[in-house]
């Protein structure tokens, strides 16, 4: 028996809500670069070498934790000054801590992918703090939009866009509420329809639009979210990525496959006309 899938099956407010889940999860990396207080961090900075790839590559974001110096132990990610007060600082692994009896605390350094080790210790008026979560690429963009370019793009016309929109929508809702004639208050259903029959005003769609935006936009974050996995297959990462991509399939799957009913009026449990015609035999 074929079986048509009708728009009303889920409320318009169950793909919007997917696609604000996907946006938040877009911008949120971006969120703590700006704000690292949301993380329980101190400060953000873009990594601008090779060091310490394949950990830590160049266009990845660091979040640093400032931190007491004896805390610091051997194969923590540290950034620090490579001299005091030098305004672009260094992110390299601990290899080894020095206490002497007598002199400072200091730190071993060395970067992943450098042959030798740093040359000068870093000595505790020096560590600016450990690093606790590592956002990888989000340092392109985020220089990106430093440029006039990536301004117009990422801020100004996404601001403008929304303005235009909520102006269109405003005028829209404006113009139906002028033309509606004076007596159509009263012709309006008072009481619920009868059992069995959603009432129309409740009758709210997903539209293909809805499905296509968070289609793609579940599309691109699960580009992000697996080339995180693979560059770090850590269990988190693993898991966001096969998350991500279950929900994204599941989204073109229902956009690429449903057979929608435009009207609305497809009956998801009774027969198509055929079936009736062949059931009458």
């Amino acid at each position: 028996m074929t079986h048509r899938i009708r728009q009303t099956l889920q409320p318009r407010t169950v793909g919007r809500a997917l696609l604000v889940v996907v946006l938040v999860a877009l911008i949120a990396p971006f969120v703590v670069y700006a704000v690292p207080a949301t993380v329980g961090a101190e400060a953000s900075y873009v990594v601008l070498t090779a060091s310490m790839t394949p950990a830590i590559a160049p266009g990845d974001v660091v979040v640093v934790d400032a931190v007491p110096a004896r805390s610091v132990a051997v194969g923590d990610v540290i950034v620090f000054e490579a001299r005091a007060g030098d305004p672009v600082p260094i992110t390299h692994r601990v290899i080894g801590v020095d206490r002497p009896a007598d002199g400072p605390l200091a730190f071993r350094t060395k970067g992943d992918a450098n042959e030798d080790a740093d040359l000068r210790p870093v000595t505790a008026d020096r560590l600016v703090g450990r690093v606790v979560v590592t956002l990888p690429l989000i340092g392109y963009v985020v220089q990106f939009v430093g440029t006039p370019t990536g301004f117009v793009a990422f801020v100004a016309l996404p601001l403008g866009l929304l303005v235009v929109s909520e102006v269109a929508s405003l005028l829209r809702s404006g113009a139906s509420e002028a033309g509606e004639p004076p007596d159509a208050a009263s012709d309006r259903p008072t009481s619920a329809s009868t059992a069995g029959d959603a009432p129309v005003d409740e009758r709210i769609v997903i539209s293909p639009t809805d499905l296509t935006l968070t289609s793609a936009a579940l599309g691109a974050f699960a580009v992000y979210a697996s080339y995180v996995a693979v560059q770090r297959p850590t269990t988190a990462a693993v898991s966001l990525a096969v998350a991500v991509v279950a929900l994204f399939a599941l989204a073109a799957g229902i956009r690429t496959f449903a057979s929608l009913d435009p009207d609305g009026t497809g009956d998801a449990d009774g027969p198509t006309p055929a079936d009736s015609a062949g059931a009458n035999r």
